[in-house]
């Protein structure tokens, strides 16, 4: 099944949001409901990008290699049925609902076709995939400019917009964050953590981080920045507790967040500004008052944990300010 879709020129957003619930008989090949290892037995290839679909040297994928397992999918076509992007190509059995959301807004200007399915190489053990809750969220127009910066006042953070590859430190891990084109506040570039494409679930720690040294003298210093939160977590699943001691980024957390730190010099927490996990998919602006913090070296980390199970989460980060006066 598939729906036909044009993405605004002018979008600022625009995010496929659906839930799925996935099925299959293929055991012993296919995971366990709960589990999110993969099939024993290799899938059959995804389409690359720019071929045909369904395939024109076969009618389904696996049909040449029916020792492959079926496949559930999900794939962005161009008018004329040509692969785009493969979205979702697994074999999974949860047996529940699942969120999922995709990011569209680099297709902004673009007719393109949602097509969901699910492929059976008719061995006898079934497979399916349900769908509902499909819509394709977009929002047009200009967001609001960031406030102006406090009279008499120096700001002390570096590329606050991201515009370029500077000043910003960026860990390697399973699945780091990066600069992206995919969403801005201003500008042309953001900050991304997290994973934003539910086919790249993974566990992983995804964080960046700036350093700053506040002076022993001052009247203030207030960190500013603008959030763009995405998630596909289920909304009713906890968010994890608060850390509380420095062994953040070591821990395996029970589910999915979004997050600001405190860390002193040597890259060790010291408080928590910011803990949550939403799907606003809009930019929403924050401040957070480092006063407290005078004197010191202090390490501003930005990022979102994934663990990897259910939905993706992510977080864009737009024009950060730390304005500090005397």
């Amino acid at each position: 099944a598939y729906q036909v879709v044009t993405i605004p020129s002018n979008a600022t957003k625009a995010t496929l949001n659906l839930r799925y619930f996935p099925i299959t008989a293929e055991a012993p090949f296919a995971p366990e409901p709960g589990s999110s290892a993969e099939p024993d037995r290799p899938l059959p290839g995804a389409p690359q990008p720019g071929t045909p679909w369904p395939p024109t040297d076969s009618p389904e994928p696996g049909a040449d290699a029916p020792d492959n397992p079926d496949v559930q999918y999900i794939l962005l076509l161009d008018q004329n049925g040509n692969t785009i992007k493969t979205l979702m190509w697994q074999l999974r059995n949860y047996q529940a609902w699942t969120n999922f959301t995709y990011d569209l807004l680099p297709y902004r200007g673009q007719t393109i076709r949602v097509q969901f399915g699910t492929f059976n190489d008719q061995d006898g053990y079934k497979s399916a995939m349900f769908v509902d809750e499909a819509y394709v969220d977009t929002c047009t127009g200009t967001p609001p400019p960031p406030p102006p910066p406090p009279p008499s006042c120096s700001e002390y953070l570096t590329n606050g917009g991201f515009e370029n590859n500077q000043a910003w430190e960026i860990p390697v891990t399973a699945y780091s964050a990066g600069y992206s084109t995919a969403r801005w506040h201003s500008g042309a570039r953001s900050m991304r953590s997290g994973i934003v494409n539910a086919g790249d679930n993974t566990y992983s720690y995804s964080d960046f981080r700036q350093s700053v040294t506040l002076p022993s003298s001052l009247s203030s210093a207030s960190l500013g920045v603008w959030f763009y939160p995405i998630s596909g977590e289920a909304a009713m699943t906890p968010v994890p507790e608060v850390p509380v001691s420095e062994s953040f980024g070591d821990a395996v957390l029970a589910s999915d967040v979004q997050y600001l730190l405190v860390l002193d010099a040597w890259g060790n927490w010291i408080n928590t500004l910011y803990w949550n996990r939403t799907n606003n998919q809009s930019w929403v602006y924050k401040t957070f008052n480092l006063a407290g913090y005078k004197g010191q070296t202090i390490k501003l980390q930005f990022g979102t944990y994934n663990d990897g199970w259910s939905g993706v989460t992510a977080l864009y980060v737009d024009d950060a300010s730390l304005w500090v006066c005397p």
